[in-house]
């Protein structure tokens, strides 16, 4: 089954040509290996990368696996396969894991082919949004989705979301869920290892990072963070570079804005391109640089560039300029910003890698399967969205009670048409006559009353029924993976279920792929 995505990413997909000449690799796996042996030139030095990733590992408590995969990508020959999102709470919805699903299954593909790779999550924590980050929607003992949203400390505001410390009201999360969710053998575990993902002295990208590495750090994955000021260090030519040819920069992403509209796409970020791509943290406050001068920011790029804090079209050059990267997972709104972004490589002198279409998944459990049996919906009826044309398929119309009506007046015709004969026999019958009628229309009212109330409770059970489904497969009106997380069906299926979401998933872009948690 297709998944709606952009215009942009539908004409990739579909071997556009004109969608084809914004990126310099064709979109998708097959583009990988080519991309990792292209040349790479002015990047960071990757001893000292792999060393602030190896400094963040030990405050995650890797496991071997992710160690071995540090030492591999220490050598030379090494490539990664990145992927990335913005922190969240229990590690975000769905879509974060296949995401990262995604970036190993890429790097075992280059590893088939004889090519060294790892896979690395970026961890997306520059972005000061604290709403977007703070929040999660957990299922209600009836399956309704229910958000629970941390409050903002107006004293906090602006600050990166990486370093911020997980909110103390998570406490009532961890309650809710455990109240709400059904008693597994699994459950008890599930919340130790949340609550030792999350303890309360854990910043966001810690805490985040800490529980992908219970997820999937026995694959061997690693993880960065750009907000690490070391790597902002390492970065620094980078950033003296931009600020340098900030004018050409400007002008290469004009021109692109341009081409994209003349190609019939809206550019996913609009902003001035005269304006700088970094923001600047001034008392640890992100803050926009509207006033300093490329010839500015290059000075502060030697002077004290863990200040700096690139914006959404520098974050790509930041991150394949500090790793070796040979294709990146994205997500659909990924591809579209992304597209603009591969003008700014060349102008840069930064490898752009090849841009891999993340898989999309959707869990679908056997309680699920057996409502859309009982209701006789299919899965593309319930991802259309129409809740009304869903409605009618489970509540058809029914002409029972005209077939009663039709009844009752047939019977009211019958004894009408004997009233004549029977009065002629004896006059002294008019009087049970008319009290026949009434007895019969009595009996029909109340056969019309339990037929409505009995179609009245199967409607009400066939909605309920359809609520139950749509709230577990669209939960919100949304893409399941983009409400729940893992952990809503961990503690159903068990600790291991990364891994057998793993074995189901394929690199196949745009089809909505359907999992089995259980099998």
């Amino acid at each position: 089954m297709r998944v709606p995505s952009p215009a942009l990413l539908e004409d990739l997909l579909a071997g556009g040509s004109a969608a084809r000449e914004l990126f310099p690799w064709a979109p998708g796996a097959e583009s990988a290996l080519e991309a990792a042996r292209s040349p790479r030139a002015g990047s960071a030095p990757r001893a000292a990368v792999c060393d602030r990733i190896a400094a963040l590992l030990a405050r995650l408590d890797a496991p071997p696996a992710a160690q071995q995969a540090l030492e591999t990508l220490r050598r030379p020959e090494t490539v990664c396969v990145v992927t990335g999102q913005q922190l969240g709470l229990w590690g975000g919805p769905l879509y974060t894991s296949y995401k990262l699903i995604g970036a190993l299954l890429q790097a075992r593909a280059l590893e088939r082919q004889g090519q060294p790779a790892v896979a690395v999550f970026w961890l997306e924590g520059e972005d000061h949004d604290y709403s977007e980050v703070a929040r999660l929607v957990l299922p209600d003992r009836e399956d309704r989705p229910v958000l629970w949203q941390a409050p903002e400390r107006p004293d906090q505001a602006g600050r990166p979301v990486a370093g911020r410390i997980v909110p103390p009201e998570l406490s009532e999360a961890f309650s809710t869920f455990e109240a709400s969710t059904p008693e597994t053998e699994f459950k008890a575990e599930l919340l130790r290892r949340l609550r030792r993902a999350h303890d309360p002295e854990a910043t966001f990208a810690i805490a985040f990072a800490r529980w992908l590495v219970e997820l999937f750090g026995a694959h061997g994955v690693l993880c960065i963070d750009p907000t690490d000021p070391e790597l902002k260090h390492l970065a620094a030519p980078l950033f003296e570079r931009i600020g340098a040819r900030s004018n050409e920069l400007a002008g290469a992403l004009a021109q692109r804005n341009q081409r994209l509209e003349t190609l019939g796409y809206a550019p996913q970020v609009q902003r001035d391109p005269q304006r700088l791509p970094l923001f600047v943290l001034q008392d640890g406050v992100r803050v926009r640089m509207n006033e300093l001068s490329g010839a500015e920011l290059a000075a502060r790029a030697r002077s004290e560039p863990e200040t700096l804090s690139p914006d959404v079209l520098l974050r790509p050059l930041y991150q394949d300029f500090l790793l070796p990267t040979a294709a990146y997972v994205a997500g659909p709104s990924e591809v579209s910003y992304l597209a603009q972004a591969a003008a700014l490589y060349p102008v840069a002198e930064v490898r752009m890698p090849a841009i891999v279409p993340r898989p999309h998944g959707l869990i679908v459990e056997a309680r699920s399967r057996r409502l859309q049996e009982r209701l006789g919906i299919e899965l593309a009826e319930l991802l259309a969205g129409d809740a009304d044309a869903l409605k009618r398929r489970v509540v058809p119309p029914h002409d029972s009670d005209q077939a009663i009506e039709r009844l009752q007046r047939r019977v009211g015709a019958e004894l009408e048409s004997l009233r004549g004969a029977l009065l002629a026999l004896d006059p002294n019958l008019s009087g049970p006559l008319e009290k026949s009628g009434r007895e019969l229309d009595q009996v029909f009212s109340r056969l019309r009353g339990k037929l409505e109330r009995s179609v009245q409770q199967r409607h009400e059970q066939s909605l309920e029924q359809l609520r139950r489904l749509l709230d577990q497969l669209f939960p919100l009106g949304q893409p399941q993976e983009r409400v729940f997380g893992l952990p809503t069906y961990m503690v159903r299926y068990g600790l291991d279920l990364p891994q057998r979401l793993l074995a189901q998933l394929e690199l196949l872009p745009g089809e909505l792929q359907q999992l089995d948690p259980s099998s």
